[in-house]
């Protein structure tokens, strides 16, 4: 088994079909894909259940997997959450991404961070009654929960990573750090299950 599985985040070649998109991939030399599964995403959010297994089974013919899901999922009052994440889980899917919680910078931001609380703790009981862990990735801006890992890693800091993780993004924290861009990567480092490399 390999240390590691390579994925390509397959929005920009979206417009293939299941079976153009396994080749291509296979052609890449990739294990898999991380697959958006939310609005205007690949497969829509209504339809996962029905396509998620159809792209699954195209994928299997050609040795490939679906290593994460890209979502709208924030909590678990998100729309579709439970077909996505039971097809998911059904499938051995074991990751998907989460959806993003933004700032409103007119309002003070630690008020606004301890109200993202709840729906993490609710959402990390719901994974792990899942089987399917989330990842939240980090994304340059102000208005982005996670950007400065400070935040992220106070949200994180008593959920296990098997349910809430944080998936890396190197370009999203050399943006926001310059050259001090090791530092969140060593104050999230405990909770990394994915990287995600530009």
């Amino acid at each position: 088994e390999k240390p590691y599985e390579y994925c390509t985040f397959i929005k920009f070649i979206q417009s293939l079909s299941y079976e153009e998109l396994a080749k291509t991939l296979v052609k890449i030399g990739l294990d898999g894909a991380e697959v958006p599964v939310r609005k205007g995403g690949y497969i829509a959010p209504e339809a996962a259940a029905d396509e998620l297994p159809k792209l699954a089974e195209v994928f299997e013919q050609h040795n490939l997997k679906i290593n994460i899901l890209t979502t709208d999922i924030v909590g678990i009052d998100t729309p579709h959450i439970q077909p996505i994440l039971k097809t998911a889980a059904d499938l051995g899917i074991k990751r998907y991404r989460m959806g993003f919680c933004r700032y409103n910078l007119k309002a003070p931001i630690k008020p606004q961070l301890n109200s993202f609380k709840p729906s993490f703790n609710e959402l990390a009981a719901f994974n792990r009654e899942t089987g399917v862990s989330a990842v939240y990735q980090n994304h340059a801006g102000a208005k982005m929960m996670g950007a400065t890992f400070w935040d992220l890693q106070k949200l994180l800091s008593e959920i296990p990573r098997e349910e809430i993780g944080c998936i890396f993004d190197i370009r999203h924290a050399v943006a926001e750090a310059g050259n001090a861009w090791p530092i969140y990567y060593d104050i999230i480092k405990p909770h990394i299950s994915a990287l995600s490399v530009k």
